[in-house]
């Protein structure tokens, strides 16, 4: 039967959601295969003949014991026979003198054929063992020449001249330099986030039947640049002290109470400043005075709009780094790369059958009807609540900002929590633990189910889905490729990506708040205005809170709105309002953290490994299998005492770590340089080295991960199998 795509939302008569018509699909930059040669295989041949060979060694050698016992109580030769039993059982060669024909003449025949083939059984042990160093020198040599050749592949040099220029202009790397290329190397091959040219994104659709995963004919790709917007503002600031004509208006934050005006400050802490209402005062804000700028009661507002293709332009700024570093000199801005490189996919990326996913699907519900169980931000809006009820009343309709202004004014937990984006956490272990037991999410007001989230998951050949993380849904994780799509005209209607929601408007500020990550298509129902942004929207001024059941809800225009961040930032690095609105009165950017953290537990002392086993709901596995040790724990010898110790405690070979400095505390270690997945194969010299010297602190963290799906289990595209990820947005209907 012929395969018919979809842009329809698909939402089955008997079930209770509605799958987004399209999904994102983050393909690998090179295939797995290259990675696969780089295995040092004769070494590891012999390392699994050498443990073999020293299992059956031990054994033996142990199973001897017995019978030699019995031949030393007969008193013949008995300290031969005693030192006999002893090496055996040590694993060590014996004593001349304990294989004499003296001696072997007194053993049982079965008893003496044993012990000569284990003798000779000891021969190859000690020649695998004396000649397994020259092999793995001798191939560790062969595998830096392949990774130079792996290397001149013309599509990662792009991506390695953008995400290292040194690297990528080395002609002979070092041996340092040849381990941060095999970790770029394993980045492009096992990871789809979308850094420069390292993976490919573009949107798939369904067919009405057909397999989990069928990728297109060919991987035909672009690249599309953006100008990093962390320095556009400081642009506009530079440029904006010689714009005499330029335009203003005030703060909208800006609200009178008290005799005061009140507004958020200009820098990045939002401050929450006033100045006296007086006549003076409002007659400049009636026509916006330039005055005013300095103190940031009014704004200066630029002649471009933060996603338009080219500010640069109407700023009447060169497109060039150079000129834009000699303008912000002053600023220090760090050395960076200006502009973000991105590689899309313009045609189809890939079809999936939607009855082969129905089973996963279903389960993804599932999950999202329980995940406000792990809405880390549900103690802030509880507190928020409680706070409001006992300050307001159950009836009183309170405008934002002065809401925000109370609880800033008043000590206590909640303005603690709200300060601190890491102050809360998803309590209630008890119902969560029941939830991924039973897959029944808690029947309590308290516990509201996201409306919309998208789920980056990756497929097994079986049918099921591994989740690597689930953020908000509403668009939110296809937008971005959404808006650079459109930038070269292939992007599909954008009303395919929005999730309405029966009583309540979707609502988000559409700055892209100093980061190319939140340059995005809109799919709320309403944008926010926002200080020092050019998005527009709802002004705050007619935003009101009102009690809704347990919780806050914001009201404009005779209606619930709910804010979101739909960019891809991560929430804590949003500004503090914003932040407010979300933990407030939104759901978390996060929907589900990654699995390796949905599991928390005491951090294992040295000498101690934990094991997690897998975590499923259903079909979709929600956690891999992991283990979790101190740095010192991981061996540090050469491959035969690696290959006995992952043995010895059930982990793989190929994996996925994460080392967390703990120092200074166990949330600096979750934002630290290397809590991002490092995709390790010990039996690659390179990536071996790499995790050991990101693990050189003795106390840090280690987090290991299976890595599930393996990677010669991914889609088949043309040149072999390629780490696929998949963004599906599922949303109550």
């Amino acid at each position: 039967m012929t395969q018919t795509g979809s842009r329809t939302a698909a939402q089955p008569a008997d079930r209770d959601y509605v799958v987004a018509p399209i999904f994102a699909i983050r393909v690998a930059g090179l295939p797995a295969d290259g990675l696969r040669r780089l295995r040092c295989e004769r070494t590891w041949r012999l390392v699994d003949e050498l443990l073999d060979v020293a299992r059956t060694l031990a054994d033996e050698g142990r199973a001897m014991s017995g019978p030699l016992h019995e031949v030393i109580g007969t008193g013949v030769f008995k300290p031969v026979l005693v030192a006999l039993r002893r090496d055996l059982f040590r694993g060590r060669r014996p004593d001349r003198r304990a294989t004499a024909p003296q001696v072997l003449a007194v053993l049982p025949d079965e008893l003496r054929v044993r012990l000569l083939a284990w003798t000779v059984l000891k021969d190859r042990h000690d020649a695998l063992a004396a000649g397994l160093p020259t092999v793995y020198e001798a191939e560790q040599r062969e595998k830096a020449e392949l990774l130079r050749v792996l290397a001149a592949d013309a599509t990662f040099r792009r991506g390695l001249e953008l995400g290292s220029p040194i690297l990528a202009a080395r002609t002979s790397p070092s041996r340092q330099e040849a381990v941060k290329l095999a970790r770029y190397l394993a980045r492009a091959t096992m990871k789809t986030s979308p850094y420069a040219t390292f993976a490919w994104s573009g949107f798939g659709t369904w067919t009405d039947e057909g397999p989990m995963a069928a990728p297109p004919a060919d991987l035909t790709w672009r690249e599309v640049v953006d100008l990093d917007r962390a320095v556009l503002r400081p642009l506009w600031v530079t440029l904006s002290r010689h714009a005499e004509a330029a335009e203003t208006r005030v703060n909208p934050t800006a609200f009178e109470e008290d005799g005061r005006i009140w507004f958020l400050g200009p820098t990045a802490t939002e401050p929450l400043l006033s100045v006296p209402a007086t006549e003076p005062v409002k007659a400049a804000l009636a026509e916006p005075a330039r005055a005013l700028a300095d103190i940031g009661l009014v704004e200066l507002v630029p002649p471009y709009g933060e996603h338009d293709d080219d500010p640069l332009t109407k700023l009447g700024v060169e497109e060039d780094a150079k000129a834009i570093r000699d303008l912000l000199a002053p600023r220090e801005i760090p050395e960076r790369n200006l502009f973000w490189h991105n590689a899309v996919i313009p045609g189809d990326a890939g079809r999936c059958g939607r009855e082969a996913w129905r089973p996963a699907l279903d389960d993804l519900n599932r999950l999202r009807k329980g995940l406000a169980l792990f809405d880390g931000d549900l103690p802030v809006k509880l507190a928020a609540a409680e706070f409001f009820l006992s300050r307001y009343g159950p009836g009183a309709a309170v405008p934002v900002m002065s809401f925000y202004r109370a609880v800033h004014s008043e000590p206590g937990p909640l303005r603690d929590l709200v300060r601190d984006p890491f102050a809360a956490g998803p309590g209630h272990a008890d119902l969560r633990e029941r939830f991924l037991r039973t897959g029944e999410p808690p029947d309590d007001d308290r516990f509201r189910a996201p409306g919309s989230i998208c789920v980056y998951a990756q497929a097994l050949p079986e049918g099921r889905l591994v989740v690597n993380t689930v953020t908000a849904g509403y668009g939110k994780g296809l937008s971005r490729l959404h808006h650079q799509l459109n930038r070269i005209g292939h992007a599909p209607d954008a009303s395919a990506l929005r999730a309405p929601q029966r009583d309540t408007r979707i609502a988000e500020v559409t700055g892209a708040l100093g980061s190319g990550l939140n340059l995005r298509t809109t799919t709320a129902d309403v944008t926010i205005d926002y200080p020092y942004t050019t998005g527009g929207g709802l002004h705050p001024s007619a935003l009101t809170v009102r009690l809704d059941g347990s919780r806050l809800a914001l009201w404009a225009d005779g209606g619930k709105v709910r804010p979101m961040h739909l960019g891809m930032t991560a929430q804590h690095w949003l500004p503090p309002w914003l932040q407010f609105l979300v933990r407030v009165f939104g759901e978390p950017s996060v929907a589900m953290v990654p699995g390796w953290v949905l599991r928390p537990g005491p951090v294992p002392p040295r000498g101690r490994i934990d094991h997690l086993p897998r975590l499923d709901l259903g079909v979709v596995t929600l956690a891999r299998e992991c283990w979790r040790l101190r740095a010192a724990d991981f061996p540090s010898g050469g491959p035969p005492a690696l290959a006995s110790w992952l043995r010895d405690h059930g982990m793989p070979r190929r994996f996925f770590a994460r080392v967390l400095d703990l120092r200074d505390g166990l949330l600096a270690g979750l934002l630290g340089k290397h809590r991002k997945p490092m995709y390790v194969d010990v039996t690659d010299p390179f990536l071996l080295a790499g995790l050991r010297h990101a693990a050189g602190n003795p106390d840090a963290l280690m987090v290991v991960e299976e890595t599930l799906p393996a990677p010669e289990d991914a889609p088949v595209y043309p040149g072999g199998p390629r780490v696929t990820e998949y963004v599906i947005q599922v949303s109550a209907p």
